[in-house]
């Protein structure tokens, strides 16, 4: 049995959408009076599928306020059109009618119900799921937006973005911060200041951002993996591999995270899942040096617990 489908979470208070499609009809944003598709191309066959390369990848989209995002089986395209003169029935095979549907009933789902069956014959099931996001979503909030004394970023920090005046920016960065409570701050300047502790090997100080803001940047991956990192040098294996299978499912593909949680897995005594990754290791990058030196530690490692 296959199975085509489209699985999808939305993080309600920064407006990220994370979601799948196994072969299912495109999914669609309506966003001011204009439709259109969110994926390019397919990642997925059916569930169901044996002997084809298909590797699970989480998709993210950044939802903003009044956006809706339409879901439809087959039956929103496989629409009886009419006979041709042999009397072969013409089925439509233009999938951007649906989006033309859209538009045209301007997001209402009543109205896109009434607007397909008006433009062909259902010959399948038609299901269509419509979503919509009414709020501001938290991540897009400026310090202007903040109502605080200073502006950010200024021509100070600017001038301090130069690997050489890391510890400048850093002291700029720490000063604007000491003059508004903690709870005032907005979540794209703490990233900021998370970035360059990092930059510069304070790992305890961007840990301790980086812990609170993935979930307030649940859709940025280099944060993820840079956390990761950190987990892993303070031997927090657990919560090394944990970030690092969630990069692994966004970015299925991404070599360093791959040989980190590898490594990770290695520390953490689980060689199997190790040994798993490092076969992956060596499809993208067969000459990778950090691979080797995993093989190395695996072999005189500790047997699995």
């Amino acid at each position: 049995m296959f199975v085509s489908v489209v699985l999808g979470l939305v993080d309600l208070k920064s407006g990220i959408l994370f979601f799948l499609n196994a072969e299912h009809p495109r999914t669609v944003l309506y966003r001011n009076g204009v439709a259109s598709f969110i994926e390019d191309k397919l990642e997925l066959r059916k569930i169901g599928i044996t002997g084809l390369e298909s590797k699970m990848k989480i998709k993210t989209f950044f939802l903003e306020k009044g956006d809706s995002i339409f879901v439809g089986s087959d039956g929103r395209d496989d629409l009886l059109l009419g006979v041709d003169p042999k009397g072969i029935p013409v089925i439509n095979e233009d999938e951007l009618q649906f989006l033309k549907r859209v538009e045209e009933s301007k997001g209402d789902l009543d109205l896109l119900v009434k607007g397909i069956q008006n433009y062909g014959e259902l010959t399948d099931d038609l299901s269509i799921v419509k979503l919509s996001y009414i709020k501001d979503p938290v991540r897009l909030k400026s310090v202007s937006d903040n109502n605080l004394s200073f502006k950010f970023p200024d021509e100070t920090y600017f001038k301090n973005l130069r690997p050489e005046n890391a510890e400048d920016a850093i002291h700029h960065l720490e000063n604007l911060t000491s003059r508004v409570p903690d709870e005032t701050i907005p979540p794209v300047f703490k990233k900021e200041l998370a970035n360059v502790y990092y930059k510069i090997g304070k790992y305890e100080e961007a840990l301790s951002l980086f812990e609170k803001l993935i979930s307030e940047f649940p859709e940025d991956v280099e944060m993820m993996f840079s956390t990761s990192l950190i987990y892993k040098r303070f031997e927090r294996f657990h919560q090394a591999i944990e970030l690092g299978e969630r990069v692994l499912l966004r970015e299925p593909e991404f070599l360093d995270n791959i040989v980190n949680l590898a490594e990770s897995y290695v520390l953490f005594r689980k060689n199997e899942a190790a040994l798993k990754l490092l076969e992956r290791i060596d499809r993208l990058d067969p000459n990778n040096s950090h691979a080797k030196e995993i093989r190395t530690q695996l072999n005189s490692s500790i047997p699995d617990r």
